[in-house]
């Protein structure tokens, strides 16, 4: 699937109560009693943005706001090539000075005091409203077709994750950490600093090129763009210490270090669910959960007993999954261990659940022309990229090792 134009892609937040943060429209959720709050506030705000990644937008705002983007909070990240809404929040400002605000693309749909941040994944999910034609999907779309995939699929499709999950340039976030769970931190490194395949720009591919021939880290700091400001950190790391590729891991922040993790599993997700999915298994579970007043799973209640969701592990040290998980793993070379990583104990993951099917909720869709218009809600956690492709008929990356 191509690029989407911001406006053929349109996502509005969806909050826990099922309030939906449409776009364009002001909205005020903030409570009489916490008007007069002074000293320990947050203000809550609706950020409706255009052409910004989150974080992007986040820190441009922080920029304009004169605050440290420390400051900042948000529920979700969502999507840069789109038009989108989410809830957001700013340690101690003014609601006036966040509304009054001006950043390029960027609109505050509402803002007002609270006495509590927003928490990352304070969210139910989100609407999609997404304009389909030939130049963005490949194909010539028809409305028809689509609704009676939907109908058959009674609305529910297998809840792969998305090429996103796995680098949304090279593709290989999953192969890291899977090589950081087999405990060979050097080869992740290596993978890290030298693979040149996905839509990555020429420089950076000749310079990865030139590192993975050469080995001289010195002669990499003078080649490497600066914009590949992780991977110099590394490479000068490297170059002290030629040998020590987990002091160069290490010069990662967390958060980046853990999307490898996450890959990993992601991947062996998606291959248990894919053998489910041939085999016409996505209701045999073993752990189930009730839907929420929004129609998405509720993952808080889930049990073994029997409810409108089946769930499957997503693989840990401390999540078994049952067989189709454990031939996920062994595809991999993993067993559930390998998530117990011992050189890098922060990242060590139990494992959890996810709903072997994503609720197309609201489902419906219109032609219009040549393009097909299509609106529906899924939960937070589900992709529509996903989505489009199964409804599309597509086949999807990463279901396999």
């Amino acid at each position: 699937m191509n690029a989407f134009e911001p406006e053929e892609f349109l996502v509005e937040e969806i909050l826990s109560d099922g309030t939906v943060l449409a776009l364009n429209e002001s909205i005020d959720l903030g409570k009489e009693d916490d008007e007069a709050l002074e000293r320990d506030y947050f203000t809550h705000f609706v950020l409706q943005k255009r052409l910004w990644a989150t974080s992007q937008a986040i820190a441009a705002l922080a920029k304009a706001l004169h605050v440290s983007q420390k400051r900042i909070d948000y529920a979700g990240m969502k999507d840069r090539n789109a038009v989108t809404t989410q809830l957001a929040s700013v340690f101690a400002v003014d609601p006036g000075r966040v509304l009054t605000t001006r950043v390029k693309d960027v609109k505050i749909n509402g803002a007002w005091k609270a006495r509590e941040k927003i928490k990352l994944g304070a969210l139910a999910g989100n609407r999609f409203t997404i304009t389909l034609n030939e130049r963005n999907c490949g194909i010539k779309p028809d409305a028809q077709a689509i609704n009676e995939v939907a109908a058959k699929a009674n609305y529910r499709l297998p809840n792969y994750f998305g090429s996103q999950r796995f680098g949304s340039l090279r593709g290989n976030t999953h192969k890291i950490g899977v090589l950081l769970c087999k405990g060979d931190v050097k080869s992740a490194v290596t993978e890290y600093l030298c693979e040149t395949g996905g839509k990555e720009d020429s420089e950076s591919r000749e310079a990865r090129k030139a590192l993975r021939e050469s080995g001289d880290y010195g002669k990499a700091l003078k080649e490497f763009p600066r914009k590949l400001d992780i991977e110099r950190s590394m490479i000068a790391w490297l170059e002290k210490k030629p040998n020590d590729y987990a002091g160069a891991f290490r010069t990662m922040h967390r958060r980046t270090q853990l999307l490898f993790i996450h890959a990993a599993q992601s991947l062996a997700f998606n291959i248990a669910l894919r053998r489910r999915t041939e085999e016409k298994c996505l209701e045999d579970a073993e752990w189930w959960c009730p839907a929420d007043v929004n129609g998405f799973p509720d993952l808080e209640k889930a049990s073994t007993e029997k409810a409108a969701f089946a769930l499957q592990a997503i693989p840990g040290y401390e999540s078994q999954g049952g067989d189709y998980a454990k031939a996920a793993l062994e595809e991999m070379g993993l067993t559930p261990e390998s998530f117990n990583i011992k050189m890098f104990p922060e990242l060590s993951s139990k494992g959890s659940l996810r709903p072997t099917a994503m609720p197309l909720v609201g489902f419906s869709g219109v032609q219009e022309g040549d393009a097909a218009k299509l609106r529906f809600s899924l939960p937070s956690g589900s992709y529509a990229t996903v989505a489009i492709d199964l409804l599309l008929g597509k086949s999807l990356e990463y279901t396999s090792n």
